[in-house]
């Protein structure tokens, strides 16, 4: 969780960023912001004034010689998790499109995090002196980043002047190391506070708050990664899960965000564009200009995953920056104020949708980005969330809304308690099909039920695909019995943090399956004959079909030839 931002006096604000342990899910480029909707970003050239913490265009940290007990290190502020640490900063320092770099660490005895110091300095607190984690807070590591704010947007307004990084030591154990392995100092224990059986991978979490160093806010984007079925999030995710090492590598959305606060001119007319526009609702005074949007997740799309994503400003203006040329989907989205740094209220009550006012992304207008140049007015113009979406009324089987198999994706969107969105689509018996939810915006739950051409018959229901790692998307594959209609009903687990959230659905046809292939992976093997014996039953008086007659005998004989 992330603490609100507070205004330090008439000039400089200091913001508090944190990385959350979490066992449930809460994947836009986000940078902070000023009051006056400048960027936040360190002065590298220091062409405002000098800066003690800035040596030769490279922002200079120190550690606190004592590190952590949790990994072995050579005693001298090296080895251990000094390297790690360096690494953590290499991963934001060596991007082509980026000019962002920082001095080798250098050792220190101080022991607090003093935001007004000009002293960039991290610590392992293992006692909470640092008065940052209260007990059981879940939190693992924070980042105290103090800028410039200056009255009428002057040209100190954005500057980093300073910034702090404190790990939770009390209660998290932490461990790592480069090559991607656990590693704990012998002898060290191994359940502090809250009691994790895997430590906490060090790298990970120092590569998050990096980003903050940078100047990024959080980022939400989430993408369900088919084989092997897993999720993906950026490094600036606001939640990290125990065992977890996916925020070590940067995403580009996490590329695209340092790109904007401190872009490599040359490489990025060669390689990458830009996109713009502005979000707004309609006026209920017609003689009025239309109300623009703040906060709202616009997101570029390829082959139905995230490339690059970033949030409105106050003025409803939206800029993506280091977007790879190429073709992309946008969408806008609802995102949650309670996971950012940002001062001002996010807009809530606005319609999910893509480029320009679809539902489904076969009505989209597709975005091509070339490299050097900026696409512009890509305005989206959406309506209030009172109105249904797009495909609203849908709350019934009779209701449902028609969706081709391998056809595109579209937008659902739960707007009052108890919303019900249906799909219809035909399926051909014998044929094996996928029915995915993907791309959820944060705090996204949905329920997904299958239902037979009566629309009553419960075939199949999910509810997450992989919980304890944060993956809330349902996901159903099942081989059709009848040829004919089948209905899916998409409904929300949680109506507390149900309205506005939005999330894609989409229907794969996976081709005609063969009856003992229980498992439909295109193959006859020992994990379908575990399937079956988990699952058969022997045939019953009604269905007297080859399928559950099959035995583990039978399967053995067809394994063996």
């Amino acid at each position: 969780m992330k603490a609100a931002p507070m205004i330090l006096g008439g000039r400089v604000a200091t913001v508090l960023f944190a990385i959350t342990i979490c066992c449930q899910q809460s994947l836009a480029y986000t940078p902070i912001l000023t009051i006056h909707d400048n960027l936040v970003r360190w002065d590298l050239e220091e062409r405002t004034r000098d800066q003690p913490n800035i040596i030769e265009g490279s922002v200079e940290f120190f550690i606190n010689r004592a590190g952590t007990h949790d990994v072995e290190d050579d005693g001298d502020g090296t080895g251990g998790e000094f390297d790690i640490l360096r690494h953590g900063f290499r991963a934001w320092e060596k991007l082509a499109s980026s000019n962002i770099d920082f001095n080798d660490l250098k050792l220190t005895d101080q022991t607090l995090a003093i935001d007004a110091d000009e002293t960039n300095v991290i610590l392992f607190d293992d006692n909470n002196y640092s008065g940052i984690f209260p007990v059981g807070t879940g939190v693992i590591a924070v980042t105290l980043l103090t800028f410039e704010e200056e009255e009428y947007s002057g040209v100190l307004d954005g500057n980093i002047t300073d910034a702090d990084l404190v790990f939770n030591d009390r209660d998290f154990d932490f461990g790592s190391n480069i090559e991607g392995k656990f590693i704990k100092k012998p002898g060290t224990d191994q359940s502090k506070g809250l009691g994790f059986q895997i430590p906490i991978d060090l790298l990970s979490v120092a590569t998050h708050e990096i980003g903050h160093i940078c100047g990024l806010d959080h980022s939400f984007q989430q993408n369900v990664v088919e084989e092997p079925i897993s999720i993906r999030y950026p490094t600036l995710f606001p939640y990290l899960y125990s065992g977890d090492t996916q925020a070590r590598s940067l995403e580009q959305d996490d590329i695209a965000g340092v790109t904007e606060l401190y872009p490599h001119d040359e490489f990025n007319d060669k390689y990458n564009g830009s996109i713009s526009g502005r979000v707004t609702m309609p006026n209920p005074d017609p003689d009025e200009a239309p109300i623009p949007l703040f906060g709202v997740d616009i997101i570029a799309y390829q082959n139905g995953a995230p490339v690059v994503s970033t949030i409105t400003r106050t003025n409803g203006v939206y800029r993506m920056y280091g977007v790879p040329a190429g073709e992309y989907i946008l969408r806008a989205q609802v995102i949650s104020p309670a996971n950012t740094g940002l001062i001002q209220e996010v807009a809530l009550n606005f319609q999910s949708e893509y480029y320009p006012a679809a539902g489904l992304t076969s009505d989209a207008s597709a975005i091509t980005v070339i490299a050097g140049r900026r696409r512009s007015n890509l305005n989206f113009e959406t309506a209030s969330d009172v109105a249904p979406d797009f495909f609203e009324p849908n709350d019934n089987a009779g209701a449902a809304t028609d969706l081709a198999v391998d056809g595109p994706r579209m937008i659902h969107q739960f707007y009052r308690e108890g919303d019900e969105d249906w799909v219809r689509f035909e399926a051909q018996a014998g044929h094996a099909y996928r029915l995915t939810t993907d791309n959820l915006s944060v705090f996204a739950d949905p329920l997904m039920d299958l239902f037979g051409a009566d629309g009553e018959t419960l075939i199949a229901s999910d509810d997450d695909i992989d919980a304890n790692f944060g993956n809330l998307a349902p996901r159903i594959e099942f081989t059709a019995d009848t040829t004919g209609p089948h209905f899916v009903r998409l409904a929300d687990v949680d109506d507390f943090f149900g309205f506005g959230t939005s999330f894609e659905f989409y229907i794969q046809d996976l081709g005609q399956t063969d009856m003992f292939d229980a498992n439909l992976d295109g193959s006859i093997d020992a994990m379908d004959l575990l399937e079956y014996a988990a699952n058969w039953g022997g045939p019953t008086k009604e269905d007297r079909s080859p399928r559950v007659q099959v035995n583990s005998k039978f399967l053995l004989e067809m394994i063996r030839n």
